[in-house]
């Protein structure tokens, strides 16, 4: 009795994906099943995680020519890889699938039809057209919502990460059931000293995603120069030269350190000697109503708050100067306002609003608190 996992994650622990996908590893070994999962990782070929079987169909080929290859042809490899288990172990309990190609879908709810095997799917996002250069007319744009609109189908069940992609899966006459974030919170390193005098905030993401870190920066450039000296604001994953160039300045505070690329366990590392996370996202676009920031959760197993505006269902989980510092919008002005009432808390203010983000996480994020509703959804 095993549960095949294909999904398209650097698995383990290469991303966020990777992330998710573990922790619905683990919920389905809990509920008595072996698992196999084909995914892509980037260092190895297969191996097993943490109980799991995995293999890795990833190729490096770079270019044009190479994404074209990985558009045609990247089903095929999935493909091969999920019969020749099934020749092994024989037809799985349940399929999981993720955001992999269309042609790939068709084959396993072909399968999960022939064999009446239950097929879930784990939405965790649907992107807005603000994304792309080329907006709607963009190829990944289309392809997400053709996605979420068609290729998503009966007999499919649903993980929904957000209230957003429940609600559009439901409509649509789908099971699903809301499943936010979730990852093994009680067994995260916490680290709430940070051996600092100063508020230390962490970024960690990419200039050229959906985070709004330009506003974050100018913000604190707003702050006074006294005010500047009380907090380090590191940015794991962006250069000093791409921040200016987003941003249009020629010269950052000394405040503002730029970290470049860095490894995952880099970004773990800094997250234990950090006091807030921060997060800039327009509430009102698709992308940020319909997923659901990792990044927020992971800071909060780690015992770090979050600096942010509310967006997608962050707002059933975090309290204003409670567990975390609501951010009023997502303007420079109103990042540089919040900023100002982190540092008018005293250390151990601080201190108790990380305390009380790491309880949110447990009480809310730990994937044990979520088996039954896997249970339910894929056994009913």
């Amino acid at each position: 009795m095993y549960v095949l996992m294909v999904v398209p994650s650097d698995f383990p622990n290469g991303d966020a994906g990777a992330v998710r996908d573990e922790a619905f590893a683990l919920i389905y070994k809990e509920l008595g099943y072996d698992v196999h999962l084909v995914g892509k990782s980037t260092k190895n070929k297969s191996g097993n995680y943490n109980g799991t079987d995995y293999v890795s169909i990833y190729k490096n080929t770079p270019g044009i020519c190479g994404q074209l290859e990985r558009f045609l042809f990247e089903h095929k490899d999935y493909q091969r890889v999920v019969d020749e288990w099934i020749n092994q172990y024989g037809s799985p309990s349940v399929i999981h699938i993720n955001s992999i190609p269309e042609k790939s879908i068709d084959y396993l709810i072909t399968l999960a039809d022939e064999y009446s095997i239950p097929i879930v799917h784990d939405s965790v996002e649907w992107y807005s057209a603000c994304e792309f250069p080329k907006g709607k007319l963009d190829k990944a744009y289309i392809l997400k919502d053709r996605l979420n609109r068609k290729v998503i189908r009966e007999p499919v069940r649903v993980y929904s990460i957000s209230s957003y992609l429940n609600d559009h899966f439901k409509g649509r006459g789908l099971k699903s059931c809301r499943i936010p974030v979730i990852m093994d919170v009680l067994g995260t390193t916490v680290g709430y000293e940070t051996g600092s005098d100063k508020v230390k905030l962490i970024y960690a993401g990419s200039p050229a995603t959906k985070d709004y870190l330009k506003e974050m920066v100018l913000g604190v450039e707003m702050l006074s120069e006294a005010d500047k000296n009380k907090i380090e604001f590191n940015m794991l994953g962006v250069t000093d030269e791409q921040i200016k160039d987003i941003t249009g300045l020629s010269e950052l505070s000394s405040c503002l350190k730029a970290h470049g690329r860095v490894p995952r366990q880099t970004v773990q590392e800094e997250l234990l000697k950090s006091d807030f996370s921060v997060l800039l996202r327009p509430a009102d676009e698709r992308y940020a109503r319909a997923g659901f920031p990792t990044k927020s959760v992971e800071a909060m197993a780690h015992g770090v708050a979050m600096l942010c505006n509310l967006s997608s269902d962050l707002g059933m989980y975090l309290s204003d100067m409670k567990n975390s510092v609501i951010v009023e919008g997502y303007t420079s002005e109103s990042f540089s306002a919040a900023v100002k009432k982190v540092l008018s808390l005293d250390r151990k203010q601080i201190d108790d609003i990380k305390r009380q983000a790491r309880m949110t996480a447990e009480i809310n994020f730990d994937y044990r608190l979520w088996k039954h509703t896997v249970k339910t959804l894929i056994e009913e």
